[in-house]
């Protein structure tokens, strides 16, 4: 384990002094359709790479279209169909290497990274009229690694292991600590492993003999005292095509991530709207044992309704309804309509001033349209908000489509929940009765804890609550000078 541990900060040496990488896609073909596809691929690639010179050198049109025979685009689904794209370790291979050359077929035909690479950039993402069978969505998938190992390996400044994660969020391992090891050396925290004097925070160590639960929690505890930053706490959550929590097959801590899992975090998007702790940094206190972290911030409120989870194409038929009824009037002196519009988006169309990308009577148009259908009893928000026509257009186009996009990105797979104070607010799918509505510092949204045992919290995930958004819990905690509280989170 030693070896192999000192093997992982060898790589990059030995592939920045190689003269030539030579790279093995894993076909499977037989040799006479490799070399056809060789030949396709090539002649493909060039037109690509042909083309965007154009685009960059000469007065030529953006918009048009590459064009691709049948074959060359079979060739080019094969070329990016290979697993070899998503493998963790061959990132290294790219990104530290002089030359590196793909091996086509047994005829050594070969392929340059440079060529390929370029052409990367102007790929389009299917034939058009055709892309499902053309270019299928693994393909694409996999021509997306291209253009980012493109994109990186002309970055002058490291990036941060976290930002490599999140960058590469489709690379494959066989061994489950490789999902961070086979992205150290390409990271910020590569030229301070093992240098604990030189960083206020230091960077863990490599080491195959701990268990994957102890790296991954290190590399988690680290990422949060690195940053001061809550950021990581939204991924714990589900994993692409599945409903499982991931806590629940991995045996992690509840607030570490499944870095072996293609992962989509479900985030509440708001870019700077939010900042439910106000400026107050994050704060990590000791904790009980290496398993456990120990925050710092405010129980508000228990959660006393939950509705039902949404799915994708449901946008809260009953759960409004029922809300609705539950609720009456909202602290915030709303209305009802404003209150579910907002809900809906996690505050998405909020007025935020100038700069604001928003139609200045979007939020005019879309809470007196949710208006009427409350009014009517009609609680299927965002299936039929058709917007009236605009002065000079003769369809409806723009604003209901985009907040019905808006509600099924928030609302898919979350639940509306309603808080003892009599708050309206939308979390985690496994959120339950009892759970704890909570401001941790340094995070930019509540979050839903539960209480596990005397002494520790199991962490459910953020959460938006209409009206606690920006900062009002802690401006009452401040007033009534209240007791800084500690959550161990398990």
């Amino acid at each position: 384990m030693v070896e192999r541990s000192q093997q992982v900060l060898l790589m990059k040496e030995i592939y920045q002094n190689a003269a030539k990488v030579l790279i093995s896609l894993d076909f499977e073909e037989t040799e006479e359709i490799l070399d056809a596809t060789y030949l396709h691929s090539t002649l493909a690639l060039c037109k690509i790479a042909l083309h965007r010179l154009k685009v960059m050198e000469l007065d030529y049109p953006k918009n048009d279209p590459v064009s691709f025979t049948r074959d060359e685009m079979a060739a080019l689904r094969r070329l990016f169909g290979c697993s070899w794209w998503v493998r963790a370790w061959v990132v290294q291979e790219i990104f530290f290497s002089k030359a590196a050359v793909f091996v086509l077929d047994t005829a050594n035909h070969e392929l340059d990274w440079d060529l390929l690479g370029h052409a990367s950039e102007s790929l389009p993402m299917g034939n058009r009229g055709d892309s499902e069978k053309d270019f299928p969505l693994r393909s694409q998938k996999n021509y997306a690694q291209a253009w980012k190992l493109w994109a990186l390996k002309r970055t002058t400044d490291p990036t941060p292991l976290r930002g490599l994660i999140a960058y590469f969020d489709v690379v494959k391992a066989t061994e489950l600590e490789d999902y961070i090891y086979a992205l150290l050396s390409l990271s910020a925290e590569y030229n301070y492993l093992g240098k604990m004097n030189q960083r206020s925070v230091p960077v863990p160590t490599i080491d195959y003999s701990k268990e994957l639960s102890e790296i991954y929690t290190e590399w988690a505890r680290y990422f949060i005292a690195d940053s001061q930053s809550l950021e990581i706490l939204c991924e714990p959550l589900i994993s692409v095509g599945d409903q499982s929590w991931s806590e629940a097959e991995s045996k992690l801590p509840s607030w570490v991530p499944n870095w072996s899992r293609t992962v989509n975090p479900l985030r509440i998007e708001h870019g700077d709207h939010y900042a439910a702790a106000r400026s107050r940094p994050v704060r990590i206190g000791n904790a009980i044992d290496q398993y456990s972290l120990n925050l710092s911030g405010i129980q508000w409120d228990s959660i006393i309704w939950v509705g039902s989870t949404t799915s994708e194409n449901s946008q809260f038929n009953a759960a409004f309804a029922q809300a609705s009824e539950f609720l009456g009037s909202y602290l915030t002196q709303e209305g009802l309509e404003v209150l579910f519009a907002l809900t809906a988006t996690a505050g998405a169309y909020q007025d935020k001033g100038a700069g604001t990308s928003t139609p200045p009577n979007i939020w005019t148009y879309l809470t007196t349209r949710i208006s009427e259908h409350l009014e009517s009893g009609d609680y299927t928000l965002g299936n039929d908000l058709d917007e009236p026509n605009r002065p000079g257009q003769t369809q409806n186009v723009g604003w209901s489509d985009e907040y019905r996009a808006r509600v099924r990105l928030c609302c898919f797979n979350r639940r509306l929940f309603i808080t003892k104070r009599g708050y309206l607010g939308l979390g985690p799918y496994h959120m339950q009765l009892a759970d704890l509505v909570c401001i941790l510092f340094g995070g930019d949204t509540p979050y839903i804890l539960r209480k596990s045992s005397s002494l520790t919290y199991r962490f459910i995930g953020q959460c938006y609550v209409h009206g606690i958004m920006n900062g009002e819990v802690v401006d009452e905690w401040e007033k009534t000078q209240g007791n800084e509280q500690w959550f161990e989170l398990r």
